[in-house]
């Protein structure tokens, strides 16, 4: 039988790497938060590691690549997995090998990224720290031969300067919103009429004809897409429309906001008032 003790080895010529969310002043958009950045950080450490493919592979399982032998009864696995710990980034490369009997061998390659948060009135910034070493724990197989994880300790160094690429940018996605009501001067079925012919919505009987409610429609306005759903009521012989405006932007990690505008719902209102009393 043999056996490979635990090692570490250093990482040297890599440098830290910031990335900076801006807040969006707006009623109509919930609020940043520092779960918000630390979510998408952690995100992109795992997107741009080694593995990444097999988040999202067809050979995904468990968390990871996957690969049977039926005739032997061995399965193999091997990926990444991060993890966010007392101010530290947790990155692990791992290789598993699963047999028939239930016994499992795990071999890991894991770093430790420091990081730094702090907020002002503008932004969320996000130091992430390299790391000092990466640490390696092999494992012995069923046969008594070493199993080492599934990547060189080149490829690691190789890796992280990826991930620390001073370049790369990750998107935090979210929506603004506003919802509302007003009435209108006329009978449900003659505002569902001119909703559908202006807007192209379709709408479904919620209660006893006194009710319709909208499917979704997207619109796309000022290059700026916004989704919009109706509920029409029957009210004292008229009508009164509760409206969902929703539209969506994304903040990039270089302090850029895109697809933002507080105006589309002032325009998509307006229109939805006018092609409602049409």
């Amino acid at each position: 039988m043999t056996s490979s003790e635990p090692y570490s080895f250093p990482m040297s010529n890599v440098e830290s790497k910031t990335f900076n969310f801006s807040k969006v002043d707006s009623s109509n958009v919930k609020e940043l938060s520092a779960n918000d950045v630390l979510s998408a950080v952690k995100s992109y450490i795992r997107d741009n590691g080694a593995f990444y493919k097999c988040q999202s592979s067809s050979f995904f399982s468990k968390g990871g690549c996957y690969d049977s032998n039926g005739s032997s009864g061995l399965s193999e696995r091997w990926g990444s997995e991060v993890s966010r710990v007392e101010g530290k980034f947790v990155l692990t490369y791992f290789k598993t090998a699963t047999y028939s009997t239930g016994r499992e061998d795990k071999a890991t390659t894991v770093q430790t990224f420091p990081y730094e948060l702090t907020e002002n009135d503008e932004q969320f910034s996000v130091t992430l720290f390299p790391p000092k070493t990466a640490s390696v724990t092999p494992d012995t197989n069923a046969v008594g031969l070493t199993m080492s994880p599934p990547i060189s300790d080149e490829n690691v160094l190789i890796w992280t300067q990826r991930i620390l690429d001073k370049d790369k940018t990750v998107d935090i996605d979210k929506f603004s919103y506003l919802d509302g009501e007003f009435d209108v001067a006329l009978d449900p079925q003659s505002v569902k009429a001119n909703l559908i012919r202006e807007f192209g919505l379709t709408f479904r009987e919620k209660e006893n004809g006194v009710q319709w409610v909208s499917e979704s429609k997207v619109l796309y306005m000022d290059n700026t897409s916004v989704s919009i759903s109706v509920t029409l009521n029957l009210y004292r012989g008229e009508s009164k429309v509760e409206y969902s405006l929703r539209s969506p932007h994304s903040l990039r990690s270089n302090g850029k906001v895109l697809g933002f505008s507080d105006e589309i719902f002032t325009k998509a209102l307006a229109d939805l008032k006018a092609s409602s009393n049409a």
